[in-house]
């Protein structure tokens, strides 16, 4: 199973949105931090389609 993690940190007043790839519980990749949630999204997305040729199985926000 494919799934992305989006993720969010705030720290000093701002927030980013990191992502990660991940494979059957195991990390496989870590994106750049994004400047929100759905551009986070839409990057990963982008990923598993050009690096993984698949959509992920799920997206979860944290």
């Amino acid at each position: 199973m494919i799934e992305v993690i989006v993720d969010r940190w705030s720290k000093a007043g701002k927030t980013d949105f990191p992502w990660s790839v991940w494979r059957d519980g195991k990390r496989i990749y870590q994106g750049n931090a994004q400047a929100n949630a759905s551009e986070a999204e839409r990057v990963a997305r982008s990923y598993c389609k050009l690096e993984l040729k698949c959509e992920p199985d799920r997206v979860t926000h944290l």
